[in-house]
């Protein structure tokens, strides 16, 4: 069964992924993607931890009115994709068995949580504040222009801060010029 294979810390790019297989109890486990005696994990223990990263620091795109009733392209990466990154992208063997574990518990467990043939966006800093300011934006035209607290939330958001910072040799970011 998929679920049962074991991997070991060197057929996993991704360094959090392998610093847990590393320090994995199961110490005299055979990798069944490289034959190596090593510390492993199984493939569901993996898929675990790989759901855990992606609900937290990806969005689906694969289910927007654009994808679904006009057929384009998600924006993104295709779980494969993804997985392919922080497996062994020289063999996707690992990354199709932890996709294959993670579809069955989305589908069957999560109740069809990301659907069929997921695709996600990493979120980073700059999609938090992409939100924001377009939060901003809105208040901006639909509710008060001169006093706004939105606008100092975001502004404070990407600003915060910004006097404090230094350069390598100690002077400010920020001078008066003129």
């Amino acid at each position: 069964m998929t679920e049962d294979k074991r991997i070991c810390a060197d057929c996993v790019q991704d360094r959090y992924l392998s610093a847990e297989i590393a320090r994995s109890e199961e110490d005299e486990a055979t990798c069944d993607y490289c034959e190596r005696i090593a510390p492993t994990l199984s493939i569901s223990e993996v898929a675990i931890a790989c759901d855990e990263i992606i609900e937290a620091y990806f969005t689906l795109t694969s289910d927007s009115a654009a994808v679904v009733y006009h057929g384009r392209t998600p924006q993104g990466q295709s779980l494969i994709e993804i997985l392919d990154v922080w497996l062994t992208p020289d063999d996707q063997a690992a990354a199709y068995d932890v996709a294959e574990v993670l579809e069955y518990r989305w589908t069957y467990e999560d109740d069809g949580r990301y659907g069929e043939d997921p695709w996600f966006v990493r979120q980073g800093s700059a999609w938090e504040f992409s939100r924001d300011w377009e939060d901003m934006e809105r208040s901006l035209r639909e509710e008060a222009r001169l006093v706004n607290p939105t606008v100092i939330e975001t502004f404070e958001k990407v600003f915060g801060g910004l006097a404090s910072y230094r350069t390598e040799d100690g002077t400010g970011l920020i001078f008066e010029a003129g």
